[in-house]
């Protein structure tokens, strides 16, 4: 809880101090489709992306016509499933999981290009899971699907490593669209068992406005 109020603190920091300034701040709303694997022992070879999505409000503040520094607050829906090898009657199962949080980017841009339009970003992100529901469909109860609340599964806390990389198309002097690729690498095992190790990683298509004040 205690990181969760630090990150939390720091973004209404950078917002007050940002807003305070003469130089261009930038607000946004994002969102798109994403897609969400899990990567370590004893899963990795039966897990496959699931469809998910992402919503955003977003804050930039532009130091210079290149550097800036982004941060924000997310709504993440991640979606992956897996089918566990046949056992010795020859029978699989196959498990939807869906689970939701709240994240909280700190990133910096770089902007290059003769017309300043193309991005690239690194940066670092913790996420709060809030919700975590596996459906399992077991051949040997007919497919009927039973639901576990795997909220205790999960670690609460999730720290994740960014990088993105976008292209921005002026509509006015107050206000943009732009478009990117954001990739969140996750750093630490997401479960609460210590074995095995699994770890997220999630691909993102982001759409975007920007008002700039």
């Amino acid at each position: 809880m205690k990181r969760f109020s630090i990150f939390i603190f720091w973004i209404i920091l950078v917002v007050s101090y940002s807003f305070g300034q003469d130089t261009k701040c930038q607000i946004g709303v994002v969102g798109g489709p994403s897609f969400y694997w899990i990567r370590g022992e004893g899963i990795e070879p039966e897990s496959h992306s699931g469809i998910g999505y992402s919503l955003g409000l977003t804050l930039e503040y532009r130091f210079n016509n290149n550097f800036a520094f982004e941060s924000g607050i997310y709504y993440f829906n991640r979606k992956f499933y897996y089918e566990t090898p046949p056992t010795v009657l020859n029978y699989s199962n196959l498990s939807n999981t869906e689970y939701r949080f709240i994240n909280f980017p700190l990133k910096t841009k770089y902007y290059i290009g003769k017309q300043k339009n193309i991005f690239i970003g690194t940066g670092l992100a913790l996420s709060r899971v809030m919700y975590a529901i596996t459906t399992i469909y077991d051949p040997l109860l007919d497919d009927q699907p039973f639901f576990l609340n795997d909220i205790e599964f999960y670690d609460k806390f999730q720290a994740k490593f960014i990088g993105n990389i976008g292209y921005k198309f002026a509509l006015s002097e107050k206000a943009d669209i732009y478009i990117e690729i954001v990739d969140y690498l996750g750093l630490l095992n997401i479960t609460t068992s210590p074995h095995p190790i699994r770890k997220s990683n999630s691909l993102n298509l982001l759409l975007g406005l920007r008002l700039i004040k």
